[in-house]
């Protein structure tokens, strides 16, 4: 049953907190709820963390393997400019070089950013703490 260990949570952070969208005449009011209750509503927010975590390290790691497949086709792109421009044929001018090795850098640091996010959320949730 029900003991008398009552704490006041407010009544948006109850509703939000069980997924609920939050009625607009409810937001200033608050709920007395008991331990077992805040309890439940605790474990609640904590499955709806991992849940957008999980959701947010595939949506990561699916970006970075787009990320890695597009600098794969700039590196074979990049390649095949460099190798031209150096044997001095000229299909490519050396801004073109330049251009397609400055898209080649942005798309490095897309991934570096993308693999340290899936990383650091991968091992919150290997914690429990995402």
């Amino acid at each position: 049953g029900h003991n008398n260990n009552f704490q006041f949570v407010e009544l948006e952070e109850a509703i939000v907190s069980l997924g609920k969208d939050l009625p607009p005449a409810l937001v200033q009011h608050s709920l007395r709820l008991c331990e077992k209750c805040l309890n439940i509503i605790a474990s609640a927010r904590e499955e709806a963390k991992l849940r957008n975590a999980d959701h947010t390290v595939e949506d990561n790691y699916r970006k970075l393997m787009e990320a890695k497949e597009r600098c794969d086709k700039l590196i074979s792109s990049y390649t095949k400019m460099h190798k031209s421009i150096c044997a001095g044929k000229v299909r490519y001018s050396l801004d073109e070089g330049n251009s397609k090795r400055v898209e080649l850098i942005k798309q490095f640091k897309i991934v570096d950013t993308l693999s340290e996010r899936v990383a650091v959320a991968r091992e919150l949730l290997c914690l429990g703490k995402y």
